[in-house]
C-alpha cells in the first residue's frame, strides 16, 4: 500500500504494508471466518515508510581505462551515515570516489585501469520523505470496468457514506458526477465510464461503521536509528471506520496566545462552522488528516472554541520518518448484533 510520491508538485511520504519482514508491499490484510461474539486473532501488520533494501557486491561493470561514471541497478540510493555506499575495484576498496545517490551513479575522479572489475555494496529505497502524521482507518471498496454504456452499478454491500469515486484515474464529484442510489445499493455515475476504463469506489458500509476492526501500535522497525520517533506502546485497540458527525463540539478554550488546536479526530472531512466565544469566523486554516485547526489570531482569553463539522473514525500511529517503520496489529471485535454476512474492509493509510 503506497501513497504516490509526488501531490499537486510536493513531495509525500510513501507509506507501504507488510507482514514481518515480506520482501514486497501488501495491498491487503485478510482475515478467514470469524463467529459472532467472539473476537478475532490479532494480525500484526509494518507500516514502513520506505523500506530500505540491502544490495551487496553488485557488478556495476568492467573499467575501460576511460569510463569514469558507473551505473548501480537501482536508484535512489539511501543517503544516510548508518547505509555506507561501499565500491571496490577488483576487490579492493576503492578512493576518489563521489557518489549521486538520487541518479544511482557511482563517479571516479580518475577511471579504473582497463579490465578491473567495479562493485558495489549499497542500500536502495523508493525515495520518500518524513511522514509527520500517519492515520489508518477502514474502508470499502469496489471496481469496476466502463462498457461506455452501463451507468448503474451494484454494490457489493450497502453504501452508507461516499468517500471518493475514481473514474479512469480521475476523482469524480458527488452530486454532480454520481449518486447513491436504491437505497445504498448502487452506484450512479451521470457519465458512462468509457469501454475497459477502470472505476474504483471507496466508502463507508456497515462493516466499518460499526466499528468492527481496531487496530493497535506498538514497536518500531529503525534500521538507522533515527531520532524523534517513540513507540507508542499502546495496549489498547482502537475502533476504525465510519463517518461521523458533531455539533457544537468544545475543541478548546482561547489564552490570548494559542492559535493551534487538535479536534481530537482526525480525517476531517468538513467543517460548516466555527464559532469563537460564540461568533462565527472563517479567519482558519484545517488540516483534515490530523483534525487541527489553525487561527490567523489567537482566540481571546477565555473564548470557547466550538465547531461542527464530519470526520472519519481514524487511529493516528505516530510518525514514521523516513526508512523507519511501526509495528502495528488489527483484530475484529465481532458483537452478536454484527452483521450475518462475511466482514470485508480495506485497510488504509494517510499520511502527511
Amino acid at each position: 500500500m503506497e501513497r504516490g510520491r509526488k501531490k499537486g508538485g510536493i513531495d509525500m511520504p510513501i507509506m507501504q504494508l507488510r507482514t514481518s519482514d515480506d520482501a514486497y508491499p501488501l495491498s491487503r490484510l485478510d482475515f478467514g471466518a470469524i463467529d459472532t461474539g467472539t473476537t478475532s486473532v490479532q494480525i500484526g501488520f509494518r507500516l514502513w515508510n520506505d523500506r530500505p533494501t540491502q544490495v551487496s557486491g553488485e557488478l556495476l561493470g568492467t573499467a575501460d581505462g576511460a569510463r569514469v561514471s558507473f551505473a548501480t541497478q537501482f536508484k535512489p540510493l539511501v543517503n544516510h551515515p548508518e547505509a555506507p555506499v561501499a565500491v571496490k575495484v577488483d576487490g579492493s576498496p576503492a578512493t576518489g570516489v563521489s557518489v549521486d545517490h538520487e541518479n544511482g551513479l557511482i563517479v571516479f575522479s580518475s577511471p579504473p585501469a582497463d579490465g578491473k572489475v567495479v562493485t558495489c555494496d549499497y542500500a536502495y529505497s523508493v525515495g520518500s520523505t518524513d511522514a509527520n502524521a500517519v492515520i489508518v482507518t477502514m474502508e470499502q471498496v469496489a471496481g469496476f470496468a466502463g462498457d461506455g454504456v452501463t451507468r448503474s452499478f451494484p454494490l457489493p454491500s450497502r453504501c452508507l457514506t461516499p468517500l471518493k469515486l475514481l473514474v479512469g484515474g480521475v476523482e469524480i464529484p458527488e452530486g454532480t458526477g454520481f449518486e447513491i442510489q436504491d437505497d445504498g445499493e448502487s452506484l450512479y455515475i451521470a457519465e458512462p465510464p468509457e469501454a475497459n476504463e477502470s472505476v474504483l469506489f471507496s466508502y463507508v458500509d456497515p462493516v466499518c461503521q460499526g466499528g468492527y476492526y481496531e487496530t493497535r501500535s506498538s514497536g518500531l522497525d529503525n534500521p538507522y536509528s533515527q531520532n524523534d520517533m517513540a513507540d507508542d506502546a499502546e495496549t489498547a485497540f482502537f475502533k476504525l471506520g465510519g463517518a461521523f458527525s458533531v455539533e457544537n463540539r468544545l475543541v478548546g478554550t482561547g489564552d490570548g496566545s494559542k492559535k493551534i488546536f487538535d479536534t481530537g479526530t482526525p480525517l476531517i472531512r468538513e467543517v460548516s462552522k466555527v464559532l469563537v466565544g460564540g461568533q462565527e469566523v472563517t479567519d482558519y486554516a484545517l488540516n483534515n488528516v490530523k483534525g487541527t485547526i489553525t487561527f490567523g489570531a489567537a482566540p481571546a482569553v477565555d473564548s470557547e472554541v466550538r465547531m461542527d463539522y464530519s470526520y472519519e473514525r481514524g487511529h493516528a500511529i505516530g510518525n514514521i520518518r523516513q526508512w523507519s517503520g511501526r509495528r502495528c496489529f488489527l483484530r475484529v471485535s465481532l458483537p452478536y448484533d454484527a452483521p450475518n454476512s462475511v466482514l470485508t474492509a480495506r485497510l488504509r493509510v494517510i499520511s502527511q
